[in-house]
């Protein structure tokens, strides 16, 4: 009867040793998935409008991404992006019998590429992703704008005469922030848009490019 006692006393304790074992391991199991990171890092392409200055310049934005994502809602995310926009001012006051209409403009141009180096905060990152995104820009900008300007009244004819500033380059550090929402339309893809405003040479600049991430 002792024999027998200590016999299922053995299996019984046996069998527990396994379940406790098997049970640890797959706790273990859990909390090594559940802190390996889930959410992939991200390779993107934007293209949009760019506002420069009061509006009055406009044009178009496209820009390459990389995001290292440290953990479902932080990353980092580097940009290379390049700009260009233009814009004509009329020189008012004088009237069209003199100067036609078409005569009376200023051109103005401005292109340049810049890096952008952003911290990411995700808010919701499912299957919708909404992300804010702040950090410096460096900027390396080459405008064209009109240097002086002046009217020429003759007996028969008057013209509006512009010389312009071909080649007024800048290297600026400058700020960004930016906010993006993004859905998911297949397995690794998102689609979405972002508002980005950029603060560079006591400017205020817009873009409003639609990007496309794909995780990698």
């Amino acid at each position: 009867m002792d024999f027998c006692h200590f016999l299922n006393s053995t299996i019984i304790t046996f069998i527990f040793f396994k379940m406790k074992k098997t049970l640890l391991s797959l706790l273990l199991c859990q909390v090594t998935m559940a802190q390996s990171p889930q959410n992939k890092n991200l390779m993107s392409f934007s293209a949009g409008h760019t506002f420069m200055g009061t509006g009055d310049l406009r044009g178009f934005n496209v820009g390459f991404g990389f995001q290292k994502q440290l953990n479902k809602h932080f990353g980092i995310e580097t940009n290379l992006r390049a700009t260009s926009a233009s814009g004509r001012i009329y020189f008012a006051g004088i009237p069209n019998s003199i100067i036609p209409e078409s005569n009376k403009e200023l051109r103005f141009s401005v292109s340049g590429a810049q890096l952008e180096m952003l911290p990411v905060l995700s808010i919701i990152n499912e299957g919708i992703k909404i992300s804010l995104l702040a950090g410096p820009v460096l900027r390396y900008q080459v405008s064209s704008r009109p240097n002086s300007f002046g009217v020429s009244y003759h007996q028969n004819a008057s013209s509006l005469s512009v010389t312009y500033n071909q080649s007024f380059k800048t290297n600026t550090l400058g700020f960004t922030g930016q906010v993006e929402g993004a859905v998911k339309i297949k397995k690794k893809n998102y689609v979405g848009a972002r508002l980005a405003g950029h603060v560079y040479s006591g400017e205020l600049n817009w873009y409003m490019p639609l990007v496309y991430s794909r995780q990698i």
